[in-house]
Formats: structure tokens, sequence, C-alpha cells
């Protein structure tokens, strides 16, 4: 028998540090931001078993149209995914990414679709079944730290707290069941009204002398 939530998020999964990179503006080019630990699916199907798993599988959940890929309301695109551990199945939406970066619907390959696959494969044992969640408590620590108030942004803000819930809950309609009376159309036009708050608070910046461009 599988061991309990609270024993295997306390279990050190055997992790790699993985290479981040983001755009930098100035120069044009993509620039090394750091490390982060992750999860291989192999170490992740490994312990599974090794701490009384019997039966493991996972794949991907095809869309209304017998596809893979599923678009959210800021137009990314998200695979879904189901875990079933011993007859016990979850279910979790996960982004297609490349490093950081979103990959666009025309950009997109069949490996973007197969890597996202086993991360959220990973993502949601830990979230689901606890095993391997030190590493994104590790990664949340570390998302606190303060950022310079000149990188702060209202929009930016929000939509990754937004993206991050939806994520976490298994979808955006299961994120809004946890909020009283919030609707997606309003979700949307706090988005729309955050980029005026980031526009107009640059331009109040310059006016103030420009201290903060």
């Amino acid at each position: 028998m599988l061991k309990n939530f609270k024993v295997l998020s306390q279990i050190d999964v055997k992790t790699t540090p993985k290479p981040m990179f983001k755009f930098n503006e100035a120069k044009r080019k993509m620039e090394k931001a750091g490390e982060i630990d992750t999860i291989s699916w192999v170490d992740c199907l490994k312990a599974l078993y090794e701490n009384g798993a019997e039966k493991v599988i996972y794949e991907n959940v095809q869309n209304e149209n017998g596809g893979l890929l599923f678009e959210d309301e800021n137009k990314c695109l998200h695979i879904r995914v189901f875990v079933e551990i011993d007859g016990d199945r979850r279910e979790i939406f996960y982004p297609v990414i490349d490093g950081t970066k979103d990959v666009s619907a025309d950009k997109i390959t069949q490996s973007d679709i197969y890597n996202a696959k086993q991360r959220a494969f990973v993502k949601c044992v830990a979230v689901n079944w606890g095993l391997g969640l030190k590493v994104w408590e590790k990664d949340d620590a570390e998302e606190k730290i303060e950022k310079p108030k000149d990188d702060f942004s209202v929009y930016t803000t929000f939509r990754e707290l937004v993206n991050t819930s939806a994520k976490k809950f298994g979808g955006v309609a299961e994120m809004l069941a946890k909020l009283d009376n919030v609707k997606e159309k309003e979700i949307r036009e706090l988005l729309v009204s955050a980029t005026k708050i980031d526009t107009i608070s640059k331009e109040l910046r310059k006016i103030l002398g420009g201290e903060h461009d």
C-alpha cells in the first residue's frame, strides 16, 4: 500500500538541477537566470513503487475535439493529464512551455507536448500524493523574495496568481468554485484593468521625473 500524503511529502526524491533562461531586452538574447531543482518522471515513478505503489499509470486527456491541447482564458496552451495510482485517479492541467516561456500554437512540437506530459505527471503526484512536494516548497519560498519596485507589474502579478491557482486546483472552473461569486468574465476584465494600471503608472513615473525609468 502506498504511504500516506504526510509521509510521502517528507521524502527526499532525487533531483536534477535545470538551468533557467530569460530574455534580456537590452542585449536582445536569452541569458541564463539561475537553476531550479527538478524531478524526472523516471525517479518519480521509481520512488512511488519504492514507497508502496502497486500500479501507476498516467496519460494525456483528450479535449472535446480529440486533440491534446487546451486553451485558457489568456490564450495560453495547456495539456490535461490523468494519474492513477492503485485505482485512485487524479487530473491536472499543465502549461506547454519552453523553459519559462509559453509556446505558441504555431510553434508547438510533439516533444513540447511529451515534455509537458512528463512534468505534469510529477507535479500531479506532488500535489495529490505528496511525493516530491519539497521541490515546490523550495520554489515557492524563493518566489516570495521581494522584487525591486521597478520590476513590479500589477498585470503580471495578478495573471501569475490566477494561472498558478488554476493549475493547482485542476482548471479555471475548479479555481472559480473556490471563490465566492466570481465569474470568469470578471477575471478577464480585471486583467484588462491591470494592464491600464501598469500603463498609467509608467506614465506617472515619467511625469515625476523619470527617476524610475
